[in-house]
C-alpha cells in the first residue's frame, strides 16, 4: 500500500516581493548573532529570536534611500568541500548616482557587513554574522541609462535567519510607515 502526504497548500496568505527596507551593521559591531546551527537548541531551525543579536553599543547602521521594489534578495544552496553552503545576495540599481553615494561606496566597500532587511510580507531576516560578513560590490555602465549596479555578497555555511519576537519601530526606527494602532480613517 501506498502512502500519499500533502506538502504546501492554496491556503497561504498572499505572497509580496523585493526587500522593502535593509540595514548594513559592521561585522565588527555585532558581538553574536545566536543562530540555530552554532547553537543547537537554542531555537527553532532557521529562526533566532530578537534577543539572539547582540550588537555594540553606539553601533551605527546604514540604510539606502531607494524607491520601492528596488532591492532584490536572492539565496542559493550549493554543496562545496566542506559541506552544504548558501551564496547570499542582494542587488539594486542606482539611476544617476551622486557624488556622495559613489564617494560611501568607495570609503565602505572593503568592510564586512550584517545585513537585516525585512521584506514585503512583514517578516525580519538576518544575512551573516560576527564571523563571516558580506562584501560591497559596484558596477556601472552608462548605455541606455547611467546606472549603478550595487551588490552586497557573500558565501556562507548557514543561511540567513528569520528574526523573531520583533517590534518592527525598533528593528527599522526609521521606517517610513507608522505602526502604531488607531480608530482613526487615516491611521
Amino acid at each position: 500500500m501506498i502512502t500519499v502526504q500533502e506538502i504546501g497548500g492554496f491556503d497561504q496568505d498572499t505572497n509580496a516581493g523585493f526587500v522593502r527596507r535593509i540595514r548594513l551593521l559592521r561585522k565588527r559591531d555585532v558581538i553574536s548573532v545566536m543562530d540555530p546551527i552554532r547553537f543547537p537548541g537554542y531555537g527553532p531551525m532557521y529562526e533566532i529570536p530578537f534577543s539572539g543579536l547582540i550588537v555594540k553599543e553606539g553601533a551605527q547602521g546604514f540604510t539606502f534611500s531607494l524607491p520601492p521594489k528596488t532591492i532584490r534578495f536572492s539565496e542559493s544552496e550549493f554543496e562545496n568541500e566542506q559541506g552544504l553552503a548558501f551564496d547570499t545576495s542582494f542587488s539594486f540599481e542606482v539611476p544617476k548616482p551622486t557624488t556622495s553615494l559613489l564617494h560611501w561606496l568607495l570609503t565602505h566597500q572593503h568592510q564586512d557587513w550584517v545585513v537585516l532587511w525585512e521584506d514585503y510580507n512583514d517578516v525580519a531576516w538576518i544575512s551573516g554574522n560576527e564571523e563571516f560578513g558580506l562584501r560591497l560590490q559596484r558596477s556601472r555602465t552608462a548605455s541606455g541609462q547611467n546606472i549603478l549596479l550595487v551588490a552586497i555578497q557573500g558565501s556562507f555555511s548557514f543561511p540567513s535567519f528569520k528574526i523573531t519576537g520583533f517590534e518592527l519601530q525598533e528593528l527599522f526606527p526609521q521606517g517610513q510607515f507608522s505602526y502604531h494602532f488607531g480608530l482613526h480613517f487615516n491611521t
